[in-house]
């Protein structure tokens, strides 16, 4: 069956769902008014409900708000983690400030989606927003290290919701001839999360305590649930057609074991990487239990989704194998995923370095970023332009962004850190392919899954750069902590090492100078054995795109 024809059954099966749902919930004095409302494709088929006007304005921003409150989080503390780990005395552990956050914000971005199928766009991004600020709140009066991760933790939970809810509005608002151009706002407000984010970072920590950079999401939390408010329908897609309340009932439809199973796979994988080589030894018990726990999570979820699709009709799979059967979707999925380790190790990875080799402001840190953030931006204006503008097929500009990404890290990992413009031109690479590549995705999966898998599908491809991410920075720690006790462990004594691990640059500064010189250049090198890591990941990205050819090449509408 060609991808066209499963695509044709599932629009036929999601409007006669939509036909029965409101054959029973809907007075029989109205059916008739409602069942004559079709479109030339068929006449028991029902439109979802497109925005115009100050809606579709005002929600339009209330998204993209969202979608900027999330990834605002992401950078904003990736450029502040020496000050605060420099405050708690945990820099060892700084990875988990973030990971925590990432871990929970991938576990549930599937999640998020279904559930604003069941119980509406709007009541979800409300719900999300709320536990995001209030953990947020939460965040910024923690007092020990251990009490920060499981805020972020909790933080995850809302920023996920954030992010996974409006993409699945993006696909829903406007018409498919104007998705390129809203996919190009919510785009926007991605890249300039990320873009301020370091910069604020850099000036709050400056000014006064690291811990405005969560307080800060309270005043900004609460204007953004008002705007969604005011802004958003209750119902929205389907206001006309479906009755404006939860359906409560419909919540036993949800596929939670399925939902726990990603969750738990995610958790099990990224703390044995973590862990293993550091305090753990790749042999120990807990590293092979954690790992071999991963692997059954993943064998029970393919199990378990095969079974509710095929067994279960009443409940709705987290991820159906129908899109598991879709090869070009998979192709889209694991180029997702691939894009996610160096776009999350870069942003933590690049203000770091400065702060611990060259010992800058966190402010300065930030701006040292800004070539990457900026020219990230570029490679999604440049993806819209090629792909819908020029019609060139997806497929040639996502090979093209991984050669980009591929040579952009190559370059950096080889040249000396103080080579100046080099490295600026190496974040420029980086930047412009990864944002060519994350773009391009959130452009073509709309169009390539539609009807009824379409939620889904947009969950996963985001849901897939996030895990990208966190698995990304498990690795990348593991292996820059390996080499730093490895190559310290015979200079510095073992008091000198815990405490290089705990406050970085304040170790640093109470070593003598030619210590000094010796550490600074280790971390060098360290950040460096990191960026050739992740040179694997952007060649395997240019392997996924043979995952998406096909022998008529898609471009989009």
């Amino acid at each position: 069956m060609t991808d066209e024809s499963q695509q044709a059954r599932d629009v036929r099966g999601e409007c006669i769902e939509k036909q029965e749902y409101l054959e029973n919930q809907t007075p029989a004095s109205d059916r008739e008014k409602i069942v004559g409302q079709t479109t030339d494709e068929s006449p028991r088929e029902l439109k979802k409900e497109l925005l115009k006007g100050w809606r579709l304005y005002g929600s339009t921003f209330s998204s993209t708000l969202c979608v900027f409150l999330a990834n605002l989080e992401v950078s904003i503390v990736s450029t502040s983690l020496v000050p605060i780990t420099d405050d708690l005395k945990s820099f060892g552990r700084s990875s988990w400030i973030i990971t925590s956050y990432l871990l929970t914000y991938t576990g549930f971005l599937i999640i998020w989606a279904k559930f604003s199928d069941t119980l509406g766009r709007r009541q979800c991004l409300c719900a999300a927003l709320v536990i995001f600020t209030v953990a947020s709140g939460a965040c910024g009066g923690a007092q020990t290290t251990n009490q920060l991760i499981v805020f972020r933790a909790f933080q995850g939970i809302g920023g996920s919701g954030l992010l996974s809810v409006p993409f699945v509005i993006l696909a829903e608002i406007v018409e498919p001839q104007k998705y390129a151009l809203w996919s190009s706002f919510v785009a926007l407000s991605f890249v300039l999360g990320f873009l301020f984010g370091p910069l604020f970072g850099g000036a709050i920590v400056g000014g006064t305590t690291w811990r405005w950079i969560f307080l800060i999401n309270l005043p900004l939390g609460a204007f953004t649930f008002i705007s969604l408010f005011l802004f958003m329908p209750t119902d929205f897609p389907y206001n006309r057609f479906v009755p404006r309340t939860i359906q409560f009932n419909k919540l036993g439809e949800i596929d939670y074991l399925g939902a726990f199973l990603v969750f738990a796979t995610s958790a099990f994988l990224v703390s044995a990487l973590e862990e293993a080589g550091t305090v753990y030894a790749w042999s120990s018990a807990l590293i092979i239990v954690l790992l071999v726990l991963a692997g059954l999570c993943i064998l029970a979820f393919l199990g378990w989704e095969y079974f509710v699709e095929s067994k279960m009709r009443t409940r709705q799979a987290v991820f159906t194998w129908r899109l598991m059967k879709h090869r070009v979707f998979m192709g889209a999925l694991l180029m997702s995923f691939l894009t996610g380790v160096p776009f999350t190790v870069a942003v933590i990875q690049i203000p770091q370095e400065w702060q611990t080799v060259v010992r800058t402001s966190t402010l300065v840190a930030g701006l040292r970023l800004l070539p990457f953030t900026l020219f990230y931006s570029v490679g999604q204006v440049i993806a819209m332009l090629l792909m819908s503008k020029l019609q060139v097929p997806p497929v040639f500009v996502f090979f093209l962004g991984a050669v980009s990404q591929t040579v952009g890290m190559a370059v950096q990992a080889f040249i000396p850190f103080h080579a100046g413009a080099g490295k600026y031109g190496c974040e420029i690479l980086l930047g412009v392919g990864l944002g060519a590549n994350m773009g391009g995705l959130v452009q073509f999966t709309p169009q390539l899954i539609r009807g009824k898998d379409q939620a889904t599908a947009m969950g996963a491809i985001t849901q897939f750069r996030a895990l990208g991410g966190v698995i990304g920075i498990a690795i990348t720690t593991n292996v820059f902590n390996n080499y730093i006790r490895s190559r310290l462990s015979n200079q510095l004594t073992t008091d000198q090492l815990s405490h290089l691990l705990q406050s970085v640059t304040t170790a640093i500064s109470s070593l003598p100078l030619d210590m000094q010189k010796v550490v600074e250049s280790t971390f060098a090198s360290a950040y460096d054995l990191q960026t050739k890591v992740l040179i694997g990941f952007a060649v395997g990205q240019a392997l996924a795109v043979s995952l998406m050819w096909e022998k008529k090449l898609r471009r989009l509408l």
